[in-house]
This record gives structure tokens, sequence and C-alpha cells, in this order.
């Protein structure tokens, strides 16, 4: 019996001592300064808490309800606050209508959460003057985050995992692996609340953690030690790479009025021009495929116009042009659209995700829903006004039909006629946005992978 408890206490020993060492490591906070702790109920926030009791430092708990989980939501909410109550602290509880927040946004359950609980506690911090918000993010959150970004595809910021601090933030918590929270939970005796979706294969990261990570496990012993040693290698790589590419933007970026402006003849001379430029231009809601577009325009044919969500590019062999375009667009204008776009905000608010056959058959669907069999698809794809002459398969119809034809039809009135827009691949049109897709472009039986386009 002694020896357990001898072992017991070394063990506790060691877990705080790490966890006080990663802080003063890292500079996360000051001993006097006070921490807003976000806390689900579930282990690795339980653990977060009892550590910064056990350490001495100063705190109070955050919690949100998202009321949606039905009973175990207020569950968590009352044993959150009854966690408050033990460790004699402050207690900041709120819930949220998030099914409503949601359909307003149009955005996933994952992202309204996300944008409802960070904006909540940076609140919180502004209004009560918290020095940091802590969240209970440990090594193995990291771990999942790097395979999700490797598989996305992704540079080197998005390879070096969750990061210790960033601005207000810190996750003290990174330097413990889920096995060791687990132990500290056990050991301590410290109760904890079960989110049953954790256990589910609904999302990516779950999918990578309960089949991924177990067989690197197998393959060898200590990989994803090798795996988070590379993150960390990876954050000191992109430091250097940093402080680089900032002298790079020092030298080629020029302002001229309203213009930003890059010498073409100095970018040649830069080593590894074209990653330069794609960092120069991404900063500007360039993509990368678009960016490939440009470096080729340049050697071709001058005045080239290329559009981000946000601003217009000009080339020409001597000058790159960048400007904020907020100006009307013409008749002929175009905006590509490439594989990798997730998001456009001009010249309509569309959100792009690829989704497989079944989750399209769970999807509610409106007119502002578009869906089409990726293979049969084009890019970059290109959106458009109409234009004289311009025809369609409308889907669920044979044959093809005018689109001055569709919108009469259709009694468009003139404004609307004027601000129809077309979504177009390799010429063809795929859907006119908001009222109709093309028939060609369909999901069927054989489809495999699906755009889903989402006008908001």
């Amino acid at each position: 019996m002694k020896a357990f408890f001898s072992a017991f206490f070394c063990t506790f020993v060691r877990m705080l001592s790490k966890f006080i060492s990663f802080i003063n490591n890292r500079q996360l906070f000051m001993p006097h300064q006070n921490i807003l702790l976000t806390v689900s109920g579930g282990m690795d926030s339980i653990a977060m808490a009892e550590l910064f009791s056990r350490a001495g430092f100063r705190f109070a708990i955050a919690h949100c309800n998202f009321q949606l989980r039905g009973k175990d939501s207020f569950e968590d909410e009352k044993f959150v606050a009854s966690c408050a109550q033990k460790y004699q602290v402050p207690l900041f509880s709120k819930r949220f209508e998030t099914l409503d927040y949601l359909k307003e946004r149009k955005i996933s359950v994952q992202m309204a959460a996300r944008e409802l609980r960070y904006a909540w506690f940076e609140e919180i911090r502004q209004s009560q003057n918290f020095d940091y918000i802590a969240t209970a993010h440990h090594a193995d959150d990291a771990t999942e985050t790097f395979f999700i970004n490797l598989m996305r595809g992704t540079g080197i910021s998005g390879l070096h995992g969750i990061l210790p601090q960033k601005d207000a933030l810190i996750r003290p918590m990174l330097c413990f692996t889920r096995g060791e929270i687990e132990k500290f939970i056990t050991q301590n005796h410290l109760h904890y609340r079960i989110d049953i979706s954790n256990t589910e294969d609904k999302y990516l990261r779950n999918k990578i953690r309960h089949h991924l990570i177990p067989v690197f496990e197998t393959l060898k012993p200590g990989a994803l030690e090798g795996v988070q040693q590379t993150m960390q290698n990876l954050r000191e790589v992109e430091a250097v790479y940093d402080d680089w590419l900032y002298q790079q933007k020092k030298n080629l970026l020029k302002t001229e009025g309203e213009w930003i402006t890059i010498d073409c003849n100095a970018l040649r001379q830069t080593p590894h021009n074209s990653l330069v430029l794609y960092e120069l231009l991404s900063d500007f809601r360039f993509s990368r495929d678009v960016v490939r577009q440009i470096e080729n325009s340049i050697e071709g044919t001058p005045g080239r116009q290329f559009f981000s969500p946000s601003h217009r590019l000009v080339t020409s062999s001597q000058k790159i042009i960048i400007e904020k375009y907020t100006a009307p667009r013409t008749q002929n204008s175009e905006f590509l659209v490439t594989n990798d776009t997730t998001e456009i905000v001009e010249p309509l608010h569309l959100v792009f995700s690829i989704i497989s056959p079944t989750d399209f058959r769970t999807l509610a669907k409106s007119n502002n829903d578009a869906f089409f069999d990726l293979q049969k698809l084009c890019f970059p794809l290109i959106i458009r006004k109409w234009q004289k002459g311009d025809y369609f398969h409308p889907f669920g119809m044979w044959g093809k039909q005018k689109l001055s034809d569709f919108m009469v039809n259709r009694k468009f009135s003139l404004p609307e006629k004027e601000n129809c827009w077309l979504l177009t691949s390799d010429k063809q049109i795929i859907w006119v946005i908001g009222y109709r897709t093309d028939e060609r472009f369909k999901i069927t039986n054989d489809t495999n992978n699906i755009l889903h386009i989402r006008k908001l």
C-alpha cells in the first residue's frame, strides 16, 4: 500500500511539475494574472481546472450550453457549476440558441458553436479584465489537427499543429497526451462528463482519432511522439521562413497611391519566385490555382485581369497591379472558382464543399443550394453575367432552352435579369445561380463525390 501511494504521489508531482514548467517555458502567463478557463465538463477541461487549482493560479470558469444534446446539455451545465463551487472561483455560464444561429448564418453545427463560444469568451475577457483565455487542447488534439491539414493540403503553417498561444488564447495542456490526462483523472478520482458524440465517426477528427492514430501506434512504438517532434521542428522552421518572407514582401511590394504593385523583373530575379508570388498574393485572398494562372500570364498577353473575393489584379510584362475592387462589375466580368475554393463573397456570397452521396441524402435543400457530380466538372469554373444567346438544359427537362426564354417563363423583372449570374464549366452553364441547375451535371447513382454550393 505504501508503494502504491508513493507511486501515486510521484505521478501527481510529475504531472503538476510538467504543467508549470510548460507554462513557464512557453511564457504563457504570469502567476499573478487572471485566466478564464473554458470548461465543458469533459475529461480534458476538468484536468485543466484541477491543475490550475493545485498550482495556485488565479482563474475563473466559463461554460457554454449550446442546447444541442437535450437533457445532457443541462446536466453538463449543472456539473460545471458544481466544479466552480468546489474550486471557489467565479462562474460564467451561458445558454446559446445554436440551431437558430446556424440556420441564420447557414453554417455547420461545429462552425456555429465555434463562432458563438469564442466571441463570448473574448467578450468576458475584455469586460471582466481577464488576461488570457485557456482551452484544454492537448497533444493528441494537435496531432489530429496535423493529419486533418495534411489531408486537406496545406503549407507549413498548417503542419505546425495547434500553437500554445495565439493572441489572448492559450493552451496550457498541450504538453500532455490523452493517455496522461486519463491517468491523472483516474488516480485523482475526478468526475467528468462524457459527450457521446466524441465516440461517433460522424466528423473527420473522430475518424482520425478512432482509426488512423491507432494504426500509427501499432506501426512503430513512439510514432506519435515522432509526429509531435516533427510539428515542433516545423514551428522552428516556420519562424525562419516567416523572417525570410517578411524581407521578400518588403522588397517586392510597393505602394503607389491606391495600388499595390510588384515589379516583375525584381520578382524574376528572386529565388523561389513562384513560392514568393503565392505568398505575396495569398494576403490578397488569391488561391494557389489562380496564382499559377497569374504567373503564366506575366510571360504571356499583358492586361489580363484576375479577381479574388476582395481584390482585382492586372498583369503586364513589367508590373503587377493589385487594387481593392469595389467598383460595379461590367457585363463581361468573370470570376474564377478553383477546385480548392471554399468560399467567395464577390460577386455573390457562395460557400463550396465536397460531400458524399450519403451526406446529400440527409441535407435540407432549397433554391440556394446546388449539387453537381464532381467528376463531370472542369475547373476552374467561371461565374459571369448572362449574355444574349446563352442556353442550358434545365434540370428535370429534356433538351436545351434559351436563357432568355427561361427568364420570360419565370417572369423575371428587369433588376432580376440585370443581376442574373451564371456558373459555367468549360463554357457550359451548370447553374443559373439561385434558380435552376443543368440536367447534364446532375447527380446519378454512379456519382462518388458531390460539389455542394450554397448561396448565402
